[in-house]
């Protein structure tokens, strides 16, 4: 079964949020119909979503003193995935016939390797952890705005659509990521079978296939690309703001024992979500890099074969000169490095937010 088959409930959500156009190929009179109406989609979405957080912000700075850390940190967040959803709006209103080429050249990929897959290596299919994460999603975000209700504030206002849209588009990326990830490891395989089959048909077959994978992560890392940024940024807003009025401003705000449990929880989740993300990338980043080498392992090439030697010699000539990973658009390379990044990023901000913390304490001492 295909990923995009298994992942339908979730590309309907995401179709209703616009956050994915429905799949536009070719110039015709009723594509370009389809495509002016998802951008008209899209600056809807993206006229609520400034509205929501407009009428957010004026009703906190209404009273002040009404709302608690907890919403204040929240706000926080929202603004931060407010501005990556916005981003990634209008990334993938520009890039709708990269998003349709991506889905044909996974959907080729998965058909043809299962029809080639003759060793009955069969992994289990998405659907059923896709459709559990979304729930698992839901309720957790449930959970966080029933516990940090506040009290005097709209309900509608302090719902988490924006986090639970951003996290829904983070588990398909994920799930995509896999995929690629999956067809990397079927056609290493199938590479040191047909290398050691000595079938030239079979080889010059799966190089085809791995040009095809690495053409797709190039769609990938033009597609997500803003995303991926975005999802640095957020991640960094985010532990930022829990540290800084946990830690900082900690005699500025009453904190009982249930939100520093709530802060904690909200901590592991935003890091786990976006730390998984890296790691996955990483790792499959790694499965596409050892394709060839199924052909180190094959020591003793069949000498009779001239024509297979070669084909290996200029598929590996070629692979040394091909830089594959996933990007922000070739400025941040996104595996687990990018984890030491922010982490070194949140520490800096923290260290320039407590500065800035004793000045203000030193002026107010001096004016008392």
């Amino acid at each position: 079964m295909g990923l995009y088959r298994e992942q339908r409930v979730l590309l309907a959500v995401l179709g209703w949020c616009s956050m994915l156009a429905t799949p536009i190929s070719g110039g015709t009179p009723t594509t370009k119909l389809a495509h002016r109406l998802y951008c008209l989609r899209v600056g809807v979405i993206l006229s609520v979503l400034l509205t929501f957080l407009y009428l957010r912000v004026w009703d906190i700075t209404r009273d002040f003193h009404l709302v608690s850390v907890s919403y204040v940190m929240w706000l926080t967040s929202v603004i931060a995935e407010t501005c990556v959803i916005i981003s990634t709006l209008l990334a993938n209103a520009y890039n709708v016939s990269s998003f349709r080429a991506l889905s044909d050249l996974i959907e080729h990929l998965e058909r043809t390797i299962e029809e080639r897959n003759t060793a009955g290596h069969v992994y289990p299919p998405y659907g059923v952890a896709i459709n559990a994460l979304m729930v698992v999603y839901l309720v957790y975000h449930s959970m966080q705005m029933y516990i940090s209700y506040q009290m005097g504030l709209s309900v509608l206002l302090q719902f988490r659509w924006e986090l639970l849209i951003a996290d829904f588009y983070t588990i398909q990326l994920s799930f995509l990521l896999l995929a690629i990830g999956r067809g990397a490891r079927q056609l290493k395989r199938m590479l040191q079978e047909a290398i050691l089959s000595n079938r030239g048909a079979d080889v010059c077959a799966v190089l085809r296939l791995r040009d095809d994978l690495v053409r797709a992560v190039a769609l990938v890392n033009r597609c997500y690309g803003v995303f991926f940024l975005g999802c640095g940024v957020a991640w960094v807003v985010s532990i930022t703001s829990i540290l800084y009025f946990d830690f900082v401003l900690e005699g500025a705000f009453f904190l009982d024992a249930r939100r520093l449990v709530l802060h904690a929880v909200t901590f592991v989740w935003k890091s786990a979500l976006i730390g998984g993300l890296l790691m996955v990338a990483g790792t499959v980043m790694d499965r596409v890099n050892e394709i060839m080498q199924a052909t180190y392992r094959c020591e003793t090439h069949p000498s009779n074969n001239r024509r297979l030697t070669k084909m290996l010699d200029k598929a590996l000539l070629k692979c040394q000169f091909q830089d594959i990973n996933f990007t922000v658009y070739g400025l941040l390379t996104i595996d687990n490095s990018l984890s030491y990044t922010v982490i070194g990023s949140i520490v800096t901000y923290l260290v320039i937010l407590v500065q800035f913390r004793q000045v203000e304490e030193r002026i107010e001492n001096m004016v008392d």
